[in-house]
């Protein structure tokens, strides 16, 4: 609050006595005086408060940019030690895959007690031109024998087909004493050819096929006249019965 001459005035137009007025002009400017004490004291508190955040905020700063770089430099660390590490592991095999060739070749050239030692030889490859014969032999047969009796054919040589051929060549020659599985074989196609239940004369209309040829059972029960024709019996009147029997 500031005095002014129209305050003056005011004041002197009550017509107070010089001691009076001389009193209310003190504690009108002992007022005034607070007012400006204060008004100075809350400037001061401002600009310290000013002074204090802004220092804080520096502060801060400073932290998060020290935090970060720091971070940020644990994070590239490791990557530039994997590939150093990568790139000496890498140099260290080179170096033993020289080492192991080196040695390799000395071992071998060098000869030891007066005596050269030779490399070891690769393992001679299996002979399998008997099996491949002897499988080959079977189809051609078979497919002879279904082109004749109408008897399904097959599509494919499968590993499980192939196997079971062999095993029945083998059971020829060890089982049934054949000299050779090929015999055996065109024995085997003569007696279903002359079997008239394995080529669909029954009733069901079934016909074997190449699978159940040469599973074993079925194999031998074909080789052991299972299903041969039997001759025609007589009936009670003594004529012969034109139902066939089969076993």
């Amino acid at each position: 609050m500031s005095i002014n001459a129209d305050h003056l005035r005011r004041v002197m137009a009550l017509g107070l006595a010089p001691e009076a007025l001389k009193e209310v002009l003190s504690i009108i400017a002992d007022v005034q005086d607070d007012g400006s004490a204060k008004r100075a004291r809350q400037a001061r508190n401002r600009r310290y408060y000013e002074k204090t955040v802004l220092k804080r905020l520096n502060s801060a700063s400073e932290i998060v940019l020290e935090t970060t770089e720091n971070v940020l430099n644990s994070s590239r660390a490791p990557t530039r030690e994997c590939v150093h590490n990568a790139k000496n592991l890498e140099s260290k095999k080179q170096e033993e895959s020289k080492i192991q060739s080196s040695l390799r070749s000395d071992l071998f050239a060098e000869p030891v007690n007066g005596h050269s030692v030779e490399p070891p030889k690769p393992k001679p490859k299996r002979d399998t031109s008997e099996a491949d014969r002897i499988v080959e032999g079977f189809l051609a047969g078979y497919s002879a024998l279904a082109s004749q009796t109408g008897l399904p054919s097959y599509r494919a040589l499968t590993n499980r087909r192939r196997s079971c051929i062999l095993a029945r060549a083998k059971d020829l020659i060890e089982a049934l004493d054949f000299p050779d599985p090929m015999a055996g074989f065109a024995e085997l196609f003569a007696k279903i050819r002359a079997g008239p239940h394995l080529l669909g004369q029954n009733d069901r209309g079934w016909k074997c096929d190449v699978d159940w040829i040469i599973t074993e059972s079925n194999f031998l029960k074909i080789m052991e006249d299972k299903y041969a024709q039997k001759p025609k019996q007589l009936n009670y009147a003594g004529h012969q019965s034109h139902r066939p029997h089969y076993g």
